[in-house]
């Protein structure tokens, strides 16, 4: 199998909402197949003119459109796309939309209109597919449309349906109107093709993934694959004549071997009508997908991430925002590369880094005659940065940016064919503005790496209290997280609070002093247990005391009890006395017990039922049974009742009480003594820790406002925030190079053995000495310190001890040409001694082991005084007479005073014999 350059397009289109598609080149010239992301429906296709009609002009009742980026609102469905997704439809939480429900209508989510569209190109690398001819691609549309429209069943799908339109399953096909300019006016034709640039085309059909009845929108998922017979377009191609190319003599069928000519790329296209009738310009004019496929020259995925919708304020203050762009595919850190730069016979521009860089769009840019696109004016965009700036009045704008990886040879030339195009709408209103917390330039940047977790704070905050909605965008998918609350009911359950994040991802509500777990304690008060003959099992309440440890607290009684009245050392009379008890059931008490974090995921529902089938059905929507910290206490309060509660992404409770108070909510139940009642952090705080254990490296883009309804059909957002992360491979312990040692025998050495890991709490680097090679015989580890190196890497350093006696003496490594070519392959030399360093494997990532060596020399013929040591003493050590040492350490003046209890001089160096070349 050989590997395959792999491509991928993103498009945005739409009748009343939005696309995208991605172009996946399954193979390339001389290459085996690529094994796409996903399963890949038959292709269909058709030829021109085939099953068409002619209409009038009278469009179709779906109302304008808007096209733009898909919203991934399934509860339960985590679809990990790692290019930029199309946004359309703000809508509700996706638990609507799983096995068919209809939506509940708790929620005002706005008015169901369609919004934006993006154009994206981008190149991908897959896994090799067998089977799969030479220069095939796969293209992926991802689209939300309108769901009242009349759509063609293809077939459908047995989940439950209230209407005649589509669910869940269901398979359309795409149909729409195209009058083939911006007139919309005489024949036109109802299909709605792919086509992909080689005279094929494609009926479009959507198996539908989500639906919103009260939003009326659908979602849906679309694969092309196309086998091209070139990897790009033969015909068109154009000679260039750069000034420092060697030409060669030859001519007909010859001179292609040797001339420079730029590759004319294959052009796939969508197109239909209308754009939306609110927009400021462009108007109901029609909408074009267009991507440029040449296999040649990339091999790696350039990605556009951002809200469909971003709202900036008129004032300077705050009428600015980023868009951004990356390779997906390419490693965290990895420069970009082009690999043909779109030329061939033309090696000076092969495997080229390149540069990212924005500007605004023009018609020409999306293959559209003036008369169908006017580019937004009032607008700036930084060219490294994509830093978007707004000076327009206030009202509804089509944003249009491309977004370039040209070589410094593409430019000259003006071969730049856009790499993405993002087209988004802006909305400038005069109003105050939720604001997002954080850097003043609305970006964040993030380093990680694979299989570590990231914990990253999101929070807005609203000066009017109205309950926000966070609407995000992460790896291309879009989706909405929140529920409302009404006084003294139980709370209705939210989206899955993973929905619409890649593999490892979730969203979970944080606070100052929230509440992130609640347990059951069960105790046997004596007071309680001389009136009743029941079982004691619970006497001195089991568990209370490690809870206490824990940093647990029970919840007390109505009146003026306070935590001043729990005395851990007598627990079980104190929370007789002071704490709630759950049930009245004869001797039994049950204290309900909390625990309180500022960074841990809070508690943000509670429910309590007597019915195991409700309890049942709350699991299912993510809750969990609060449990005993003795399981008897467990199953003995459960064969009562149940009180369950929630992580999930709604405002996070911050206290429970017995207290009823106007802010609180209300959790009761027959089997309850009294109600118990909960308060929240504030609506108009909205503040989330989005955790994520990366499991591929790469960059990835978090993009997210606050939304919140000022009337019933206008909805205001905070400026869309990005967090940008860097996601790099594990490298495994790094070794820090040391200088040679030197000592003598006698001399005790110390020295320091220090490895670099990634700057992470869960990377823990262990050191020990390498068996396997020399080893310092009586050599121990003195400490162990693990301290920052800088923001990306840590430092563990071991302090090794060595005495080297009397049989050490000459050791040091054999610098001959043997160890030589070892000092090539290992960089170390026979000799060296060597120190193993391991660091923590895991999910998703490897553990990694490193060796580090250090070179080590013990002088010949010297000897360190130790203590006490007499010249005798010395003598006999290395078996010969003190005379001889005598004789071989001129300053050493008086023997006599050598062979005294007093010794020889400690702490200094003596000869013991003499160094001689042979």
């Amino acid at each position: 199998m050989r590997r395959v350059r792999h491509r991928e397009l993103h498009r945005r289109f739409g009748k009343q909402a939005s696309s995208q598609v991605k172009l996946r080149p399954l193979t390339g010239p001389g290459c085996s197949a690529a094994r796409p992301d996903q399963s890949v429906p038959p292709d269909r296709t058709v030829s021109a003119g085939s099953s068409e009609k002619t209409v009038t002009n009278n469009r179709p009742g779906w109302g304008s459109l808007s096209t733009g980026a898909n919203e991934r609102r399934i509860e339960g469905e985590t679809q990990p796309h790692y290019g930029s997704e199309l946004i359309a439809l703000n809508s509700r939480d996706g638990h609507c939309a799983r096995e068919g429900k209809e939506c509940e209508e708790e929620e005002r989510i706005g008015n169901g209109r369609a919004i934006n569209s993006d154009v994206l190109e981008e190149t991908k690398v897959v896994v090799i597919e067998e089977g799969v001819a030479p220069n095939t691609v796969d293209f992926e549309l991802v689209t939300a449309w309108k769901r009242s429209f009349q759509w063609v069943f293809v077939s459908k799908s047995p989940n439950p349906r209230s209407d005649e339109y589509p669910v869940v399953g269901d398979k359309i096909r795409l149909t729409g109107v195209y009058f083939g300019s911006s007139s919309n006016t005489g024949s036109g034709t109802s299909q709605i093709l792919f086509y992909t640039g080689d005279g094929k085309q494609y009926f479009v059909d959507i198996i539908v993934t989500a639906f919103s009845k009260s939003e009326d929108w659908i979602m849906g998922r679309t694969i092309i694959r196309h086998t091209y017979m070139t990897p790009y377009n033969p015909t068109g191609k154009t000679n260039f004549y750069p000034a420092d190319f060697s030409y060669q003599a030859s001519s007909g069928s010859s001179l292609d071997a040797y001339q420079p000519y730029w590759n004319t790329p294959w052009q796939a296209s969508f197109v239909g009508c209308c754009r939306s009738q609110d927009l400021a310009t462009n108007k109901n004019k029609v909408y074009k997908l267009v991507s440029y496929v040449d296999l040649t020259n990339r091999h790696s995925s350039l990605v556009a991430r951002t809200l469909p919708v971003v709202t900036v304020n008129q004032s300077s203050l705050g009428n600015y925002f980023y868009v951004l762009a990356k390779d997906a595919f390419a490693l965290g850190g990895t420069p970009l590369k082009v690999l043909s730069g779109g030329n061939t016979n033309y090696p000076v521009d092969d495997n080229h880094d390149v540069n990212i860089t924005y500007q605004l769009a023009h018609a020409s840019d999306l293959d559209l005659p003036n008369s169908d696109f006017t580019a937004m004016t009032g607008v700036s965009v930084d060219s490294a940065t994509g830093l978007v700036t707004v000076s327009a009045g206030s009202g509804t704008y089509q944003l249009a940016i491309r977004v370039d990886i040209c070589t410094p040879v593409q430019r000259q030339y003006s071969q730049c064919n856009a790499s993405v195009l993002i087209d988004l709408w802006v909305k400038i209103v005069p109003d105050a503005l939720p604001i997002a917390a954080g850097d003043e330039q609305y970006i964040q940047h993030v380093d990680g790496w694979v299989g570590f977790s990231i914990s990253t704070p999101v929070t807005v905050r609203n000066a009017v209290m109205s309950p926000l909605i966070l609407n995000y965008v992460f790896s291309n998918l879009t989706v909405e997280a929140t529920r409302t609350y009404k006084a003294d009911q139980a709370q209705q359950v939210a989206g899955m609070p993973s929905n619409g994040l890649p593999p490892g991802a979730s969203l979970a509500s944080t606070y100052t002093d929230a509440i992130v777990d609640i347990k059951l304690v069960c105790d046997n008060p004596p007071a309680k247990s001389k009136f009743n003959s029941q079982s004691y099992q619970f006497v001195n309440a089991p568990g209370a005391i490690q809870l206490w440890n824990l940093g647990y607290q029970p919840i007390l009684k109505n009146g003026s009890y306070t935590m001043s009245d729990i005395h851990p050392n007598a627990l079980s009379s104190s929370l007789e006395i002071a704490a709630h008890n759950l049930i009245n059931n004869g001797s039994l008490f049950v204290s309900l017990w909390v625990k309180k974090s500022s960074t841990d995921p809070a508690v943000t529902e509670m429910f309590a039922t007597n019915s195991r089938a409700e309890a049942d059905k709350r699991i299912l929507d993510g809750y969990s049974i609060v449990s005993g910290y003795d399981p008897s206490c467990t199953s003995i309060f459960n064969g009562m009742g149940y009180i369950l509660y929630k992580r999930g992404n709604g405002p996070a409770i911050t206290s429970i009480s017995v207290a009823k108070q106007a802010s609180f909510y209300n959790i009761s139940s027959p089997f309850l003594t009294a109600p118990l009642y909960f308060s929240t952090v504030s609506v108009n705080i909205l503040q989330r820790s989005l955790r994520w254990t990366p499991q591929y490296a790469g960059y990835y883009v978090f993009c997210y406002v606050g939304t919140y309804w000022p009337q019933p059909t206008t909805a205001l957002s905070s400026t869309q925030r990005c967090i940008l992360y860097n996601i790099r491979e594990d490298p495994g312990p790094l070794f820090v190079p040391h200088a040679s040692l030197s000592t003598t025998m006698g001399k005790l050495l110390y020295f320091n053995v220090t490895f670099r890991d990634i700057n992470h709490v869960d990377e823990i680097v262990s050191i020990s000495f390498d068996t396997q090679g020399l080893t310092l015989t009586g050599a121990s580890f003195l400490t162990n310190v693990v301290e920052p190196y800088n923001a990306l890497w840590k430092s563990t350093t071991r302090l090794v001890e060595w005495f080297p006696d009397s049989m050490y003496g000459g050791f040091a490594g054999k610098h001959d040409s043997s160890a030589l070519l070892v000092l090539l392959q290992s960089d170390t030399f026979p000799g060296d001694v060597c120190f193993v360093a391991q660091d923590v494997g895991g999910p998703f990532r490897t553990q990694h082991s490193s060796l580090g060596c250090v070179h080590i020399s013990v002088a010949r013929c010297k000897w360190y005084v130790q203590a006490e040591d007499s010249i005798v003493q010395v003598a006999a050590r290395f078996a010969t007479n003190w005379l001889q040492i005598w004789h071989f350490n001129p300053t050493l003046l008086n023997p006599d005073l050598l062979n005294s209890d007093t010794g020889l001089p400690s702490s200094r160096e003596i000869n013991i014999g003499h160094l001689y070349q042979v």
